[in-house]
């Protein structure tokens, strides 16, 4: 067996095969809103049911109010998503909140400004995740 590489790299091979672009599944190839779209999947897939709940329930509730005009919408006090956990036994306490914020925060599925906490994704794409996660 002889073994050969030439230590180029592989960018026109992964070019031709996948036209252009790199795979979706890689979350490298396309726009910046393409690949968070692809990270937002990913972790979304992985949630327990009622996690997945409360983040379907807190973007929903989030498009409601950008819908409303909330141009200036900050975000929702964190006394403000304990009432969204609650509605659906999801979080009765801050503590289990808290517990639920930590994967969200982590991959920016909520962002925290200032005390106040949102989801940092346009409406249409608020409006598809609460469809698809809120459990309604």
């Amino acid at each position: 067996q002889l073994d050969i590489n030439t230590y180029e790299p592989y960018t026109y091979e992964v070019l031709a095969k996948h036209g252009g672009k790199l795979p979706r599944w890689t979350a490298l190839g396309g726009d910046k809103e393409e690949a968070m779209k692809n990270t937002v999947d990913i972790v979304l897939a992985s949630l327990t049911p009622n996690h997945k709940k409360f983040t379907g329930r807190l973007a929903m509730r989030q498009a409601e109010l950008l819908a409303l005009g909330e141009k200036k919408f900050k975000g929702f006090h964190i006394n403000d998503l304990l009432t969204i956990s609650k509605k659906d036994m999801v979080a009765i306490n801050l503590t289990r909140l808290k517990t639920l914020l930590v994967e969200l925060l982590s991959h920016k599925i909520v962002i925290e400004q200032e005390g106040m906490y949102r989801m940092p994704f346009p409406m249409e794409e608020l409006q598809v995740i609460g469809e698809t996660h809120s459990g309604l």
